[in-house]
C-alpha cells in the first residue's frame, strides 16, 4: 500500500518514533532527537497495513455534507450554509445539521459537532423506543425486570443489575430492529440467570427462536459508538 500524504517531522522531546493520522487523514511520523528519515521510513513501512485498516475505519466514521442519514424515526441531514456558525434546525422528522461553507467536513471541530446532535437523537429515540420494547418482550416471555436505563455506554449494549434493573446503551438505536431485540432478550435472560452459563444461552436460544447464534455474529459486526455507515443498515 501507498500512503499518499504523509510527512515526518522531527521532535527533539520524542523518546521514539510515532505514527499519527490526522483529521484529514494525513499521516505523521514523528522522528525523536536521536532519529533519521531513513529510520522513520523503515518504521511507517512496518506498521503500513495496520494504519490502511486505521485508516479505512476512520473513513467509515466520517460524515459526509450534502447527504442524509435516517435514523430510526428521523432524517438527519447535512447541508452547506451561509452562516458563520455550526447550527442545526428540526422540522418535524428532519434533523438538519448546518455546516459553514468557510468549515472543512472532515475536521475536528466540524465532525465533533455532527457527532454530537446525533448522539442527541439517539438518546431521544432510544427513550421513546427500548422502554416500550423491553415492557412488550418481558410481557410476552413472562419476565420481570426492576427499572429500565437509557446510558451512554460505549464498552457494552446493555447490562443487568442483581436487582434486575436493565440499562441500555443509546447506541442500540444504530443497530436494525432484529438486533435490538436481541440485545433486549439477552439482559432479560439474566433476570433469570445472572451468569453465562449453558442455561443461560439455552434461555437466551429459546427466546430468540433457535436464532441466537446468527444473531450473535451478526451483532459483532457492529459496536457501541457512533458510525455512518451504520445508517445505511438500519
Amino acid at each position: 500500500m501507498v500512503l499518499k500524504d504523509v510527512f515526518f517531522a522531527k521532535n527533539n522531546r520524542a523518546k521514539r518514533y510515532i505514527i499519527r493520522i490526522l483529521p484529514d487523514q494525513t499521516v505523521r511520523v514523528t522522528i525523536p532527537k536521536y532519529g533519521n528519515q531513513k529510520e522513520a521510513q523503515k518504521f511507517l513501512n512496518e506498521h503500513i497495513n495496520s494504519l490502511q485498516r486505521q485508516i479505512e475505519e476512520n473513513t467509515r466514521l466520517f460524515f459526509e455534507i450534502n447527504k442524509n442519514y435516517p435514523s430510526k424515526y428521523f432524517n438527519i441531514k447535512i447541508l452547506n450554509t451561509n452562516l458563520n456558525e455550526l447550527t442545526v434546525d428540526s422540522i418535524k422528522q428532519n434533523v438538519i445539521i448546518k455546516i459553514p461553507k468557510s468549515k472543512e467536513i472532515k475536521s475536528k471541530e466540524v465532525q465533533e459537532y455532527i457527532y454530537y446532535i446525533i448522539e442527541q437523537v439517539l438518546r431521544n429515540e432510544a427513550k421513546r423506543y427500548i422502554p416500550k420494547r423491553v415492557v412488550e418482550l418481558a410481557s410476552e416471555y413472562k419476565l420481570k425486570f426492576s427499572d429500565i436505563k437509557i446510558n451512554s455506554a460505549k464498552t457494552r449494549w446493555g447490562s443487568c443489575s442483581s436487582i434486575n434493573n436493565l440499562n441500555f446503551s443509546l447506541y442500540l438505536m444504530q443497530l436494525p430492529y432484529e438486533l435490538i431485540d436481541y440485545v433486549i432478550l439477552h439482559e432479560l435472560s439474566h433476570t433469570i440467570h445472572k451468569n453465562h452459563s449453558i442455561s443461560f444461552y439455552e434461555l437466551l436460544n429459546h427466546l430468540a427462536k433457535g436464532k441466537h447464534k446468527i444473531l450473535n455474529k451478526k451483532l459483532s459486526h457492529f459496536s457501541p459508538r457512533i458510525k455512518a455507515e451504520y445508517f445505511q443498515k438500519l
